[in-house]
């Protein structure tokens, strides 16, 4: 097991953060059949999510009252965000995701994951990749969560696309390319960020592992889809969103790796451009003048 330890309001998303620091703890095991979670209960507390043997107990995290308990036959994933909890599981159609709220039991979806084949180029994916399609026995095999926004990735059987969906209306989006293999969702606010590897010409001597990642972004209220933001021959690892910019690894030829840290705001917004190029115009003559009072200044001093 890994254990983490830190503010739990750093990890936790509420709207009203609390006005404490209570140590938060993250255990999983490379399996996920056993995984401990975090939300955040009603008043800012925090409850632990406890997954063993496909059995989900919740705690309160602070009085250790026990909250519920609810077994999910073949769970693959699971993510907490605030007060909603979203779990996945396989089932003889397809991959299902299970979004609830164990505060109040009276609220429970079920969303089949469906939007995630693409016909017209599968075939040929399985070609390339000598693995056959096989939708009903996909696997969501990751769950990111904002708000009401769940992002799963799911194993097609080549390869793994990213879907958006929406937990309130049950709409779904493909966010990833769907000829590239997909992984590492992180979303935080409007923004998507995950990884791909841009396969544009494949070859029976590279296998997809030898393509370089690039980080892509995917804006939640953008109709301009997907955006790449990495264009350079480096491999990239682990992207993460914040508040106004993604993180991410840049790894070089040698192995060498670095924090890369981009900004996801605009310099100048289109108004603030205007004042700027009015302020240099004005201080060019402004800047004159001093230069001609100080030439002044000093014959007068000599």
């Amino acid at each position: 097991f890994l254990v983490h330890l830190f503010p739990w309001r750093d990890f936790v998303r509420t709207t009203r953060p609390p006005p404490f620091l209570a140590p938060a703890i993250f255990l999983f095991s490379p399996t996920l059949r056993d995984r401990l979670e975090c939300l955040g209960l009603t008043r800012g507390q925090p409850c632990l999510v406890l997954v063993k043997n496909n059995t989900i107990e919740i705690f309160n995290a602070i009085s250790n009252e026990f909250v519920s308990s609810n077994y999910i036959e073949g769970l693959t994933a699971i993510e907490g965000a605030g007060q909603l909890f979203a779990s996945a599981f396989k089932s003889i159609n397809g991959p299902i995701i299970n979004v609830t709220t164990p505060f109040n039991p009276g609220i429970e979806i079920n969303i089949l994951i469906e939007n995630f084949s693409n016909e017209l180029n599968d075939e040929y994916l399985a070609q390339f990749y000598e693995v056959p399609f096989d939708y009903n026995n996909s696997t969501i095999i990751d769950i990111e969560m904002e708000d009401n926004l769940v992002v799963v990735l799911v194993d097609v059987g080549p390869l793994n696309r990213l879907i958006l969906v929406d937990a309130l209306t049950g709409n779904q989006e493909m966010i990833s390319n769907p000829l590239w293999p997909s992984e590492s969702p992180s979303i935080e606010g409007n923004y998507i960020a995950f990884l791909q590897r841009p396969i544009f010409s494949p070859t029976i001597n590279l296998e997809p592992e030898d393509f370089n990642r690039d980080v892509f972004i995917w804006n939640v209220e953008d109709n301009n889809g997907r955006v790449q933001i990495t264009l350079d021959d480096l491999d990239q690892e682990n992207p993460h969103v914040l508040d106004n910019g993604v993180t991410w690894i840049e790894i070089n030829e040698n192995g060498d790796s670095k924090l890369v840290i981009y900004s996801l705001e605009k310099t100048f917004e289109e108004y603030s451009s205007v004042v700027l190029q009015s302020a240099i115009l004005m201080l060019i003559p402004l800047l004159l003048l001093l230069s001609h009072q100080a030439a002044i200044e000093k014959r007068i001093s000599n």
